[in-house]
């Protein structure tokens, strides 16, 4: 093979990119796991973790949207993750008693 083509292949295959970093999903788990027991508003929620390929599924009540939200953005922050399927469902309050006229 002709030291040029050698030359080229050897230029292509270097990158100034950062390697991509593989994380297991057990630590994904356990990483989106602390991470939402550090968030003071969803300490105490039972929030289920599961990973998949850098696919995190979070499932469980809480008790409003906004708190589902969050849990999804604290989750997406975590190395490694690649998607957050965020299946929290907000718990459902029961009926004020009606105002009476």
């Amino acid at each position: 093979m002709p030291l040029a083509v050698v030359l080229c292949l050897i230029a292509a295959c270097k990158s100034n990119a950062p390697a991509p970093v593989f994380v297991d999903d057990a630590q994904i788990t356990q990483q989106v796991k602390a991470a939402l027991s550090q968030d003071p508003q969803l300490v105490s929620r039972q929030i289920e973790v599961q990973t998949f390929n850098g696919r995190v599924t979070l499932s469980g009540i809480v008790d409003t949207s906004a708190m589902a939200q969050r849990a999804q953005r604290e989750a997406s922050r975590v190395a490694g993750v690649r998607e957050v399927e965020n299946a929290l469902r907000v718990a459902a309050r029961p009926n004020a008693v009606p105002a009476e006229r």
